[in-house]
């Protein structure tokens, strides 16, 4: 008898098993089962997801390589890059007489 998961059985109904004497169940849990039978209407089909894997070491640097170009085009745009242009908001009054 192998392992299986409640929520293909046909005896589950919102989490309770008829067969059990209406015992609450886990429903993704693998547990043994005598009474178990397969309902090929619970079954859901999944989609694959194609994925290509990339060591730790290169996904640091293409993150340093990403992050180093962000920060020279935000250093290219503004004369100060930290605090923009200041120049256009505020001016002294030091000189004013």
């Amino acid at each position: 008898m192998s392992k299986v998961m409640c929520k293909e059985c046909m005896y589950e109904n919102n989490s309770y098993c008829e067969k059990k004497k209406n015992i609450k169940i886990k429903l993704n849990k693998h547990r043994l089962c005598k009474y178990y039978v397969l309902d090929e209407s619970k079954l859901v089909e999944r989609e694959i997801i194609k994925s290509t894997y990339i060591p730790y070491d290169k996904r640091k640097i293409i993150q340093k390589e990403i992050n180093t170009k962000i920060d020279l085009a935000q250093i290219e745009n503004n004369k100060h890059p930290l605090t923009g242009d200041l120049g256009q908001r505020f001016r002294t009054t030091a000189g004013d007489k």
